[in-house]
């Protein structure tokens, strides 16, 4: 709720004392022209009858029509409840007694000016008009100096008044106003901008953590080279194994962990003072989404950390893998010549084996020739029994 103390009308007539000081120069100006022809307490008498009692008089009948600016003034029907609750106390009794104390003040100044006047007689620009005209702009400008003191002073009590009790206070009616206070110049429905209570801006509830965890999770895997997020397609063959571990090695990997900590721009930072308990809730909104923030890129890149030893670890099976294939593969070239070496040594081995039958067998068939000999017949030799996949083998 606006407070009645920014009523704009009421800050303007208090700026009325600023023209004070201009009021009684040109008052000043008034007296200096010419030369005296009344008697000093009649001039004097002139001045406070003109520039005084009115003044009294206005503010003790019928106040000043506070929301009014020069020759203009907002119609009665068009004010507030609580703007006509302000009028009253223009009519108070303590606006009484300034309104009858401030006038005494502004008649000893008048003296000290009507006292001064001769010294200013040089630069008066009312000097060629006499000096009765010389009177009449000093009573006219001591009229106008009562006027802006005694207005901003019944302000000045009401900006007094406290809000508690200005509440209470009976507000007086659009009727009653013409008769009460003195209005000048044309009314009007507005002179000065309202104001209105500026309506609060809905604060912004902080994000749901598991919503801010997604959204740095989806960062961090923006930010990812996809040749560390992707899996590698598992070989098929034993002969496509070192292609497909040649795809993830580990220096991509730690190319893309440096890339990871190179986006994040100081999270590893923020992560070192969640784990050291340095951020701690203080029960500040910006203070709890800070540290909520702090906490979900503190996860985040844990994640990202496990996913990147994940894949490492995969590299390194790919590469056990892969040292496997390699040594069947060995195995399988080198299994022809080891194949020929054993049937080698087979066919050595039945050699030696079927040797000293060979040598039983030739023995036999000498002996027998040399008996056909001694009998007298001779006979054909007989053909060696030898098996002849015996000789080859041998």
């Amino acid at each position: 709720m606006v407070s009645y103390r920014q009523d704009p009308y009421l800050w303007v007539h208090l700026a009325g004392l600023a023209a004070l000081p201009l009021l009684l120069d040109i008052c000043l100006l008034g007296l200096a022209v010419g030369t005296p022809r009344l008697p000093v307490w009649s001039e004097m008498g002139l001045l406070i009858l003109i520039g005084v009692v009115p003044v009294i008089w206005m503010q003790w009948q019928r106040p000043f029509y506070i929301f009014s600016l020069l020759l203009l003034a907002i119609r009665p029907a068009q004010l507030s409840e609580e703007r006509r609750r302000m009028l009253p106390y223009f009519r108070s009794f303590p606006v009484r007694v300034l309104t009858a104390i401030a006038p005494v003040l502004l008649i000893w100044v008048l003296w000290q000016l009507y006292c001064l006047a001769p010294i200013a007689a040089s630069i008066t620009p009312f000097a060629k008009y006499g000096r009765g005209v010389g009177l009449l702009v000093a009573a006219i400008a001591f009229l106008a100096c009562n006027l802006f003191l005694q207005v901003p002073l019944s302000v000045l009590r009401v900006l007094l008044v406290g809000e508690q009790q200005l509440a209470q206070t009976e507000p007086i009616t659009p009727e009653e106003i013409p008769n009460r206070f003195t209005s000048f110049g044309l009314q009007i429905n507005q002179i000065l901008p309202e104001i209105s209570e500026a309506s609060p801006q809905p604060s912004s509830a902080p994000p749901d953590a598991s919503s801010r965890v997604t959204v740095e999770q989806s960062t961090v895997e923006e930010s990812v080279p996809e040749s560390v997020t992707t899996p590698s397609a598992q070989p098929t063959d034993l002969d496509s194994a070192p292609d497909a571990v040649a795809d993830i090695e580990p220096d991509t990997a730690q190319s893309g962990i440096s890339e990871i900590e190179q986006s994040l721009n100081g999270t590893e930072t923020v992560e070192r003072a969640v784990e050291s308990g340095t951020l701690e809730s203080t029960g500040d909104p910006d203070d709890a989404e800070t540290e909520l923030e702090n906490q979900a890129s503190t996860l985040a890149l844990s994640e990202v950390h496990e996913t990147v030893g994940q894949q490492t670890d995969d590299a390194d099976a790919l590469d056990l893998e892969a040292s496997d294939a390699d040594e069947v593969l060995a195995d399988q070239e080198n299994d022809p010549l080891q194949s020929a070496l054993d049937q080698a040594a087979d066919v050595s081995e039945k050699a030696t084996k079927s040797l000293p039958d060979l040598v039983d067998q030739s023995a036999d068939s000498e002996l027998l020739t040399a008996s056909n000999d001694t009998d007298g017949e001779v006979s054909p030799p007989e053909t060696s029994t030898i098996d002849d996949d015996a000789l080859d083998e041998v």
